[in-house]
């Protein structure tokens, strides 16, 4: 065979039909070719996609013998000696992004170039800058992606890679190999500080990230590496952080799933950590957190053995607030879908010393109440929740005292509802851990200026009503108590 094609389209658009609108345009296209005795050549392609420019070139050695070859056994045909080039100088993602919604990137700029040598092999380069990713459940953007990947054979390695999740940096580099008909052969490291990872309504989990996806001799990828959590805020119930399998219902991350493969095979050995690394405001508890997980099993059914340790909080009911004396939340082995509890916390109330243990799972909790001196269960929680006392002689028992105090139980929560995060964690408020010697209930105020000073107001049980200024001399680091 011998000739030559010419191809020349001013504009191609597919404005009917299945396609319509989701095709991009191509314009400008022109194509040059022929074949001979000795070769078969793409002379020039050019055409701009979406107003983006793309150049190719290609060529196929030939002659007598190869040409009886490809006419008598198409599939036997060798194309090793064929050589190509693709070209892209400079194109902007996102008019491409508007036409295919399933594309990654939103935004940014782009310059690739691949090239076919003789024998087969591949080499090229992609430079990508200024890029930015389509929202990500949870995550977010990345913002500001600038990336240099190299191709060669069947190789590509990342040069350098960087881009922005809620203002601070993550970075990846190593390389992929992709062998033929078999999994990927990978070496990846990604690396982050303070990144916010999990970004929804009532939860915010920062954390620092060491990781690696390595293949191993076998030919098994594994993630391995390190998360440390720092500087979460937990505005729900502690559910929200709690992973589910397959028994439980799906929700977001923190539990997550990668379901495409071959990345869901992947074994995972991830420690998960941070001290005092979780602050919880919620109306009912207010505290810091310890995390320590191991994430195992897949990133198809990820599981995390471990728990989170409640180093200090204070649970609030209507009429009483209980300091954490200890507790955790755990994931064990034999069952890493349900969370065990295990919190111990103490309160006084009119001379009463009450103490609470909560224990079992999140679907069957036990709540125990005791009291020194001893009360019936039953007369602690009238206390705590109805402001009861068990002797009906008491003057404190009257209802606007107790509407009193469920005004500002209530008060907590609507005003951190407005937003008064912080402010809550200022103003402490307790009222009834004793009584006076006149047999009226004790107060007391304090309110934190900064960190070093604080304002108390109090009516003790000498019947005594004082203010002070406190200073606090000493902090112990990475606790909140002051000496």
């Amino acid at each position: 065979p011998a000739g030559e094609l010419a191809v020349t389209i001013a504009s191609l658009q597919a404005n009917t039909g299945r396609f319509a609108g989701r095709l991009p345009n191509i314009e400008s296209f022109n194509l040059q070719a022929g074949a001979g005795r000795n070769a078969v050549q793409l002379t020039t392609l050019t055409a701009m996609i979406e107003g983006q420019q793309i150049r190719a070139s290609a060529e196929l050695p030939m002659d007598d013998g190869r040409w009886r070859g490809l006419l008598e056994n198409p599939r036997a045909f060798s194309w090793q000696d064929a050589t190509a080039r693709v070209e892209i100088p400079n194109a902007d993602l996102a008019p491409l992004a508007r036409r295919l919604p399933d594309f990654i990137a939103s935004q940014g700029n782009f310059a690739a170039l691949v090239e076919l040598t003789r024998g087969g092999n591949l080499h090229g380069s992609l430079k990508l800058s200024g890029a930015t990713t389509r929202p990500i459940p949870a995550l977010g953007v990345v913002q500001e992606i600038n990336a240099a990947l190299s191709l060669s054979g069947r190789t590509v390695t990342v040069e350098s890679f960087s881009g922005l999740i809620g203002g601070e940096a993550i970075t990846l580099q190593g390389r992929v190999t992709l062998p033929p008909q078999a999994e990927p052969n990978v070496d990846l490291t990604l690396r982050g500080q303070n990144l916010p990872l999990v970004r929804r309504a009532g939860l915010l989990v920062r954390s620092d990230l060491d990781l690696k996806a390595l293949t191993d001799p076998a030919g098994v990828t594994r993630v391995s590496g390190r998360v440390i959590l720092r500087d979460g805020l937990v505005l729900s119930d502690f559910s929200g952080l709690l992973p589910t399998g397959p028994r439980g219902a799906p929700r977001p991350p923190p539990y997550f799933a990668v379901e495409a493969a071959p990345f869901s095979d992947w074994p995972l050995a991830v420690e998960v950590r941070g001290s005092r690394a979780l602050r919880v405001r919620t109306p009912l508890f207010h505290g810091t957190a310890s995390v320590n997980f191991a994430l195992g099993g897949t990133l198809g059914d990820p599981r995390a053995i471990g728990e989170v340790t409640v180093d200090d909080g204070r649970i609030f009911f209507p009429f009483a607030t209980f300091t954490m004396q200890g507790g955790s939340i755990q994931l064990r082995e034999a069952d890493p879908y349900t969370p065990q509890l295990n919190l111990h916390a103490i309160a006084r109330r009119q001379n009463y010393e009450l103490r609470l243990a909560l224990t079992g799972s999140p679907e069957a909790p036990s709540l125990v109440f005791t009291s020194n001196p001893p009360l019936e269960p039953s007369e602690v929680l009238l206390m705590v929740m109805a402001g009861q006392t068990p002797s009906e002689q008491s003057a404190n028992g009257t209802g606007g005292v107790r509407l009193t105090q469920f005004g500002a139980y209530l008060g907590r929560g609507i005003f951190r509802s407005l937003g008064g995060v912080n402010d809550t964690q200022r103003l402490e408020i307790a009222s009834g851990e004793r009584i006076s010697q006149q047999g009226r209930e004790t107060y007391k105020i304090s309110y934190r200026v900064s960190d070093r000073w604080s304002l108390i107001g109090e009516y003790d049980e000498f019947d005594s009503y004082n203010a002070a200024v406190k200073w606090h001399v000493y902090k112990q680091e990475g606790s909140d108590e002051t000496k």
